[in-house]
């Protein structure tokens, strides 16, 4: 239950992001502009006002973006519960994203890329007259009355309509609050979970650097690996492909299409029986050796067993993250059959197995 009487603060605008709900716990809310939170935060500050208003897309349509605001956290921890906020939602919408496109073969409707939750760099000041830019690549402040911003070009334009996986997005909100409303910092599994998502975040986002090419692509699946790394990494020693895989194979719930040992990877020149997931990620893996290590790398790199008419890795791995998260988190009892999970968590991991299959097949013309 979302307190209305607290008193809320600014935290940052999310242009591309324009959905009427309202997303958050007592602590973090992301709202509409026309929410009475906002509203009454643009009547005390005018420069913030102007900043809220003054968003258009690259057409120049008038966009109302969406508003992180909080109340009742710390201020030395300030912007990492905000970013970790907004991680925790834009993680289960990019994996219900990918998740939805790869089984119902329709182009994206929700928010595949990280991008869509990017935060503006462009705060009120406390004159009420400016309008603070803050980045590492600048330091600056200008009238506010003179302000115009955009939504990010590489996007159709902001969304108005969000679906994440509900059962991640709920335990991470639980994770969330033990971290930053308990102060439980010192806790390395909640230390590793909230790095493992920053990673995530930045794995996720357009490959679009070079415009785009094979190498973008490949950078991001070396980000992927380098997420799950972080969640399976052992205390006190390294970690390996081998733990990882570990780790993917202990995913809780009975399905047999998903944890069946039908395939073979070599792992240190060894020979290791693996699943669907645990195959898919030794693709993913090889793929991230191959392109960071400057070895020769074609189109087929990036598709499961180098087949281009299938989707591509990169469409997979944030359903193996899904898969890894559940698993970390214990969302569910472990090794429960598909059938006895209740309604909503049914259905949830029935639309990851769907997906996942999906990497067996060709692709489906959209």
């Amino acid at each position: 239950m979302v307190d209305l009487q607290r008193d809320w603060n600014f935290g940052f605008v999310l242009p591309n992001l324009s959905f009427p709900e309202v997303i958050g716990n007592d602590y973090v809310l992301i709202a509409p502009l026309h929410d009475n939170r906002v509203q009454l935060l643009a009547k005390k500050n005018a420069s913030l006002q102007r900043l809220l208003n003054g968003f258009t897309d690259q057409f120049n349509r008038s966009v109302s973006p969406n508003v992180l605001i909080y109340n009742s956290l710390s201020d030395t921890n300030i912007n990492d519960a905000l970013i970790d906020f907004r991680n925790i939602f834009a993680i289960p919408c990019i994996i219900r994203a990918w998740q939805d496109f790869l089984i119902q073969k329709q182009w994206f409707t929700h928010t595949p890329y990280s991008e869509y939750f990017d935060v503006y760099p462009i705060y009120p000041s406390k004159d009420l007259n400016s309008l603070l830019i803050l980045s590492p690549a600048v330091r600056g402040i200008d009238l506010a009355n003179e302000f115009g911003g955009q939504t990010t070009p590489a996007l159709a334009g902001p969304t108005y309509d969000v679906k994440y996986d509900s059962d991640i997005f709920e335990i991470l909100q639980k994770a969330w609050e033990d971290r930053y409303i308990s102060c439980r910092f010192s806790e390395l599994k909640t230390t590793a979970l909230f790095r493992s998502l920053r990673v995530a975040y930045q794995a996720c986002s357009i490959p679009l650097a070079n415009y785009p090419s094979i190498y973008d692509i490949g950078s991001s699946l070396a980000l992927w690996v380098s997420a799950f790394e972080i969640i399976a990494h052992p205390p006190n020693t390294n970690v390996e492909e081998e733990k990882v895989l570990n780790f993917i194979s202990e995913f809780p719930v009975k399905i047999s299409s998903l944890l069946a040992k039908r395939y073979t990877i070599e792992v240190k020149r060894t020979k290791r029986r693996c699943n669907l997931p645990e195959k898919l990620y030794h693709q993913i893996y090889d793929a991230r050796n191959n392109f960071l290590h400057g070895n020769i790398v074609t189109t087929k790199h990036l598709h499961p067993w180098f087949k281009t008419s299938r989707h591509a890795l990169s469409s997979f791995a944030p359903l193996l993250y899904k898969l890894i998260l559940t698993t970390y988190l214990n969302i569910y009892t472990k090794n429960i059959a598909l059938h006895d999970l209740p309604y909503e968590n049914y259905f949830s991991v029935r639309s990851l197995e769907e997906a996942l299959l999906k990497s067996t097949k060709d692709a489906e013309p959209i």
